[in-house]
């Protein structure tokens, strides 16, 4: 008897994990039909060349990767003190 309740019981979950699954593939559907429907982004509009070669100068003059570089490394440590101090502080362990 144990074996036939074990079994509707897996069917029955088996059931409930193809409906959801199949309300996923809807909800993917629809949102392809959806974006498909959508028009087309218009392209970015022209950089006049004054201001290409503006940009040009001021990169050659001043080189933007070692800041870009520091800032990153500056705030992914930030970031990772900020979901740090989320357990120290439920442990009491920091006190701000």
């Amino acid at each position: 008897m144990q074996w036939l309740i074990d079994h509707i019981v897996c069917y029955f979950q088996w059931g409930i994990i193809l409906a959801a699954n199949v309300i996923i593939a809807g909800f993917g559907s629809l949102w392809g039909a959806l974006v498909a429907v959508m028009p087309d982004l218009p392209g970015y509009p022209p950089i006049p060349d004054a201001v290409q070669e503006g940009l040009a100068w001021g990169y050659f003059i001043f080189d933007f990767g070692w800041l870009l570089a520091y800032l990153a490394t500056f705030f992914t440590l930030m970031g990772a003190v900020f979901v740090l101090m989320i357990p120290l502080r439920w442990l009491r362990a920091v006190d701000s």
